[in-house]
């Protein structure tokens, strides 16, 4: 076989593969079409209902999949209520909602939007990375949201980067940047995950999980100090 036969056969297969490629993508996308205008999987409520409510991602095929939904507490089980606001990650506390949401890029990035109770939005900034986990304080004046930087998983080469910030304020930067502290010896810099914050009601103290050298530590935080203290 000459070269100019080998290079052909070449230049054929790749333009079959790119067409396969192409062929999968358009059938995938109209799919996709076709699964979004279909009729909801779950029957669906036409307003809130009045009272204690629980809010979370609805995964139900057909129109309003992605959408934060919402159900009495005292009903689960029952119609739910579809907002128009797509999330990945949404959390409720006090009078304040938060939105992690995926935009996709060269580099994909989180939109962090936080909302009032009737969805009318407050903030949006953007994170660097993929959506992990978001929480608010009891009074929703705090924020914690945490992205993948590298890995989609909490497994084998994953790193995170967590940020807590007031809904109705500045950030407090990368938790990474905190002076940790484990059995009175400060760490020195290195590689540091940290995630799985959750918020006392001081105002000030968090809790939280560190990874660090193939370690992990729960560690208690002061936004004040900007310290975390293992425990």
């Amino acid at each position: 076989m000459t070269v100019r036969t080998r290079t052909l056969l070449l230049v054929v297969v790749v333009v079959l593969a790119l067409g396969g490629a192409g062929g999968y993508g358009v059938w995938a996308f109209a799919r996709y079409q076709d699964e979004s205008r279909a009729a909801p999987g779950v029957p669906v409520a036409s307003k809130a209902e009045p009272g204690s409510e629980i809010i979370f991602r609805n995964t139900a095929s057909g129109q309003g999949r992605g959408m934060v939904a919402t159900v009495p507490a005292a009903a689960p089980q029952g119609p739910r209520m579809l907002t128009d606001q797509a999330c990945d990650r949404v959390y409720a506390a006090g009078d304040r909602r938060i939105c992690l949401r995926t935009k996709l890029g060269i580099e994909n990035s989180t939109e962090e939007l936080v909302f009032t109770p009737d969805w009318q939005q407050l903030r949006s900034r953007t994170l660097a990375g993929l959506p992990s986990r978001t929480r608010l304080s009891a009074d929703g004046r705090l924020a914690s949201s945490t992205v993948f930087v590298s890995g989609h998983a909490y497994s084998g080469g994953f790193s995170t980067a967590t940020e807590i910030s007031a809904t109705g304020g500045d950030s407090f930067g990368n938790l990474e940047t905190f002076a940790v502290t484990v059995d009175g010896v400060t760490l020195t810099p290195q590689e540091r995950n940290v995630w799985g914050v959750t918020f006392a009601r001081d105002g000030d103290t968090f809790y939280a999980t560190i990874g660090s050298a193939d370690r992990n530590w729960l560690v208690r935080g002061s936004l004040r100090a900007r310290t975390l203290t293992a425990i």
